[in-house]
């Protein structure tokens, strides 16, 4: 026995080296599984479960495990395994992917195609394609499409979180029908959300026998989120609801920024883009709202009971009903919302304030913002008398260029080029405008989402010779920013540390994109040299 126990004791003194795995799923059986779910029974901790295209018609399960499931994206970048790599509900199955056991960020699935899923009058449950509970994973580089509700007052079409800080990012949600709440994604109780880079677009909600809500997202009792540089467009409701783009109840400090919300809201009542109700500290910074309809109020805002801020918007040619709208831009009932840097212009309403429709208990600020017709065109409950701040605005023509991949880009003239607020301390304002474009150029800022940016063959001295990288750190794709050229020949050389060149391009315009996948993930050097001026900064790439 004195001898076993020394030889345990040994033991316990020997370090432990616990290495990751790769498990192979292929259906043609070259793999060592041929499902995705018996990988992830196999898998411990920091395993990677790597999966071959083909149609898995499955419910994948996480089990509480931080692993990284993914197809071939995952080590080739080539986004053609991502619809080659399906997990497939077959119209049979919902809740296709689960994290309901504590997984954390540490466990990510990436590359997927994930359609399919249904659930019928009688499935009780919410949730269709992705569902997330007391789990915080990153959602990464999937098609979240075609998932089908063949019932009512069902929540989530995409994607369901609940008590989440999970991470979604760069994911296509799309074409997911007939949930009541959260067309595209569905959140409650959340605190600490990313929602970045991904594209919402044509999701349905359907009211049953009252209003449905959220048919892009729908956010309730949650706080701390962060919806940033997503498209959200096109989804509407199969008859009544609220909140066509985004929808937000008894939240507070929701972060929307750098966004474009167009065409939500066919069929909608209220808040064709944004729908806020008993909601604090909502901030709306450096967003596009344009082509939202609502049948009643606030086609591009609507907002009730509720403390938001707007910086740097561009809300235009929103709708309200003929027969019923009130506020095309924006609508406010017990709320007194400030709104600083702001365009509101071409929007219409049926009834009354094409662009501002102030309701009872209701007095917005306004700051260095271009309000097509002023203050004097505000349409107002009779029993409104607007006591709010209206200071240094105009409201001309923004002179939008109306064309091209930004038609609500400013054009030379504009009447918005640097005549947002000289104070831009506390707002908040990101570095980059909606384009990605710096957004601020001399020590001043433009009105609305887009910053102004020189014609071609404009040089000003006064603009920072310093380069830019963003993102940074990178994924597949960087951009390098050179607002101060002295010529249209400036050389990019991206090195490793050891100093061995991994390429290089030529920049001839004030912005490049350069692509990245090629290259092992890690630090680099990027050195710019443009005439006389030499620079160089690091890029990681993950």
């Amino acid at each position: 026995m004195k001898t076993s126990g020394f030889f345990i004791g040994l033991l316990l003194l020997i370090p432990t080296v616990i290495t990751a795995n790769t498990l192979i799923v292929d259906q043609n059986g070259t793999g060592s599984y041929t499902s995705i779910q018996e990988a992830i029974v196999n898998a411990n901790a920091g395993d990677t479960v790597l999966v071959y295209p083909g149609d898995y018609i499955e419910i994948v399960d996480f089990l509480g495990k931080d692993i990284v499931v993914g197809s071939l994206f995952l080590t080739t970048q080539d986004t053609s395994y991502v619809s080659q790599t399906v997990i497939d509900g077959n119209f049979e199955n919902l809740r296709l992917v689960r994290f309901t056991n504590g997984e954390t960020n540490n466990a990510v699935l990436t590359g997927f195609t994930v359609t399919r899923a249904y659930g019928a009058d009688n499935d009780y449950i919410s949730g269709l394609g992705i569902f997330i509970d007391n789990s915080s994973p990153v959602i990464r580089n999937n098609r979240i499409v075609n998932n089908y509700y063949d019932s009512w007052y069902a929540e989530g079409g995409g994607i369901v979180l609940l008590n989440s800080s999970a991470k979604i990012i760069d994911n296509l949600i799309s074409n997911n029908d007939m949930a009541y709440m959260g067309g595209g994604i569905y959140i409650k109780y959340c605190i600490n959300l990313l929602i970045e880079n991904n594209i919402i677009t044509n999701n349905t909600v359907f009211s049953g026998y009252g209003v449905s809500y959220g048919a892009g997202i729908y956010i309730d009792s949650s706080s701390f989120l962060t919806i940033r540089n997503n498209i959200i467009s096109e989804n509407d409701f199969n008859n009544a609801g609220n909140g066509g783009g985004i929808y937000i109840d008894e939240s507070e400090n929701i972060e929307i920024v750098n966004n474009s919300i167009s065409g939500n809201g066919f069929w909608g009542k209220e808040g064709g883009a944004v729908f806020t109700i008993s909601s604090n500290n909502i901030y709306l910074i450096g967003n596009l709202f344009y082509e939202n309809k609502a049948d009643w109020n606030g086609a591009g805002i609507c907002c009730y009971t509720s403390d938001i801020v707007l910086v740097n918007n561009t809300i235009a040619n929103n709708e309200a009903g003929a027969d019923y709208g009130l506020g095309g831009g924006i609508y406010c009932n017990n709320s007194t919302p400030e709104i600083i840097n702001s365009i509101l212009y071409s929007n219409e309403a049926g009834v009354s304030g094409n662009q501002v429709y102030l309701d009872e208990n209701s007095d917005p600020d306004f700051y260095y913002c271009d309000v097509e017709g002023g203050l004097a065109a505000f349409g107002m409950n009779d029993t409104v008398v607007y006591e709010g701040v209206y200071e240094n605005n105009i409201e001309d023509n923004p002179l939008f260029q109306l064309s091209g991949d930004y038609p609500y880009w400013l054009s030379e003239g504009s009447p918005c080029i640097n005549a947002g607020n000289p104070d831009t301390a506390g707002l908040a304002i990101p570095d980059f405008d909606l384009a990605g474009n710096l957004r601020i150029i001399q020590d001043t800022i433009d009105i609305g989402a887009y910053e102004y940016q020189f014609p071609a063959g404009v040089n000003n001295d006064e603009i920072s010779r310093e380069f830019l990288l963003f993102p940074n750190p990178a994924g597949g794709m960087v951009t390098i920013y050179l607002p101060g050229m002295q010529s249209r020949n400036a050389t990019a050389t991206i090195t490793d540390l050891k100093g061995d060149v991994m390429t290089s391009l030529q920049i001839r315009n004030q912005m490049v994109k350069c692509d990245l996948s090629a290259l092992p993930k890690g630090i680099y050097l990027v050195k710019i040299v443009n005439g006389s001026f030499v620079m160089t900064k690091k890029l990681m790439h993950y």
